[in-house]
């Protein structure tokens, strides 16, 4: 009886088309199961392969007598015939053959055998049908892949699939063993239902033997071996080099408005989009990193939190993983203390409701108005809730307080917070006058939040601060306590009166931090 084990491996191009590729198919077309052969006799055997999926020049076949390789892994001839001669030995019971496609999947066929004593004839019917040795046989083991004598390189996953079978027991009870002599097991495992069994890994530079080791349960085995190199990396010859600043220079960076910037070259006998790049200081430690470009370019900037100090500022080219090229230089980096005069104050020229989203949405109204208009820092809005005030947000200031033209509001945190101001906060992030007569505020002169029943009796219940600032209802009770930006006793942001969340032309005074 010939023997042929079907295998199929399914792969998902996306959620709705599927890819399937089938198995090559093998059959042995040259003798017939249980074959009789004289000792000695130099037999050729024939198989016939084909495949659904490609030609069949682009099927490999190997073929074995018992376990021992007879004919390694060659392609298949264009009408699709594979053969390979076979000395006959007299202990041979069986001969197999394996057939495998461009993606590794395989299928074999078998063909039991009898060998008789020299001087034999072998047209005499033996009158058997079924294997000279009845007893339990060893398993049937072919190393698909790696191939006999194949080169990988370091760092490389290697694929192992072989394809395993057995008389007695089904292949996925088969104990199945990969290793190498030179790293031990690779991987223990079982095979699937049709004897497929496949596992990856890395190995070191040198030569493997590796071998595939397969057992059943009457404790019978077989061993297939394939001997492997992994090569170094060749490496390509690389230059670098960081072309400004200048090894010596002196940079001011940080608070003055500089940033340190890096630019760089990078030339290779390779690829130059298989480089990567990487700065570094010996004092700050990594910089940044990415792949190199195909111009060859490279550059960094930033470090503003660079230390003030001499820095050795390092450029590291690398090929998968390893150094191939590295050039440095040493900067000297200042860090200069600038004196700070004073803080902004604005009134905002936009105007909104109560619905800043809370307190943090109020500042950043206060941050993108000064930051369209050109002004630096951090701004937060002079507003209060339930959840904090300006004397619990804000960082007091020990320098005047100034509107954007240059004028006094108050000569510092505790003169803000006294119970009156020096000028009104009346120009918007422009410098312009402001049109707007009410500030949204419920906060006291002295930088916390409102007291509803003693300041505000106007508001509905304890709720003068538009429900923390999320209310902007026409229907409900929220109301707003505020400020007048035309006062500058402590009416400019205790003014005892109270107006709907749904107004959106209430500005809003913002500070600088």
């Amino acid at each position: 009886m010939i023997l042929l084990i079907p295998s199929i491996w399914l792969g998902c191009s996306d959620n709705t088309e599927k890819v399937i590729n089938t198995a090559p198919e093998i059959l042995i077309t040259s003798h017939s199961d249980n074959s009789a052969f004289v000792e000695g006799e130099q037999v050729v055997f024939t198989a016939m392969v084909s495949d659904i999926d490609e030609p069949v020049e682009n099927l490999r076949t190997s073929w074995y007598l018992n376990n021992t390789l007879i004919c390694d892994w060659t392609n298949a001839s264009s009408d699709g015939t594979s053969e390979c001669t076979i000395e006959m030995a007299m202990d041979a019971t069986q001969v197999s053959v394996s057939v495998k496609d461009s993606e590794d999947l395989a299928q074999f066929a078998k063909l039991d055998i009898q060998v008789l004593e020299e001087g034999t004839d072998t047209s005499v019917d033996t009158g058997d049908d079924e294997p000279s040795d009845p007893d339990n046989l060893a398993p049937i083991v072919f190393v698909v892949t790696p191939e006999n004598g194949e080169i990988f390189m370091e760092n490389e996953v290697i694929d192992f699939r072989g394809l395993i079978h057995d008389y007695e027991d089904s292949a996925e009870t088969l104990s199945v063993e990969w290793s190498s002599d030179q790293s031990g097991v690779i991987d223990i495992s079982n095979a699937d239902e049709n004897g497929n069994t496949i596992t990856q890994t890395i190995l070191p530079v040198g030569m493997h033997e590796i071998s595939l080791s397969v057992a059943d349960s009457a404790g019978q085995s077989t061993v297939k071996t394939s001997m492997i190199e992994v090569q170094t990396i060749p490496l390509p010859t690389v230059q670098c080099q960081i072309l400004d600043p200048n090894d010596g220079d002196t940079i001011v960076i940080g608070n003055s408005g500089n940033l340190m910037h890096m630019d760089a070259f990078v030339g290779s006998s390779g690829a130059i989009t298989d480089l990567a790049y990487n700065f570094s200081s010996d004092l700050n430690g990594w910089l940044g990193s990415g792949n190199v470009s195909s111009s060859g370019s490279v550059e960094w900037s930033g470090g503003t939190n660079l230390n003030a100090a001499t820095h050795t500022f390092s450029l590291d080219i690398t090929y998968m993983g390893q150094n191939v090229c590295t050039d440095s230089i040493q900067v000297t980096i200042e860090q200069p203390v600038l004196t700070i005069t004073h803080k902004k104050v604005f009134v905002t020229s936009q105007g909104h409701n109560g619905d800043f989203g809370g307190l943090s949405g109020a500042d950043d109204h206060c941050q993108n108005l000064a930051t369209n208009a050109g002004l630096s820092g951090t701004y937060k809005a002079w507003l209060s809730d339930t959840t904090g005030s300006p004397a619990t947000r804000f960082t007091p200031s020990s320098v005047p307080y100034r509107l954007v033209d240059g004028t006094d509001v108050a000569s510092d945190w505790n003169d803000l917070t006294d119970g009156s101001i020096l000028q009104p906060i009346n120009l918007d992030e422009y410098g312009n006058q402001t049109s707007s007569s009410f500030v949204f505020s419920y906060t006291l002169s002295n930088g916390t939040a409102g007291s509803p029943l003693s300041v505000y009796p106007n508001c509905q219940g304890d709720d003068c601060h538009c429900n923390n600032w999320t209310d902007s209802d026409p229907q409900s009770n929220s109301r707003s306590a505020y400020g007048q930006p035309s006062e500058v006793d402590d009416d400019w942001t205790e003014y005892s009166s109270s107006a709907g969340c749904q107004y959106s032309f209430i500005s809003l005074y913002c500070f600088e931090q």
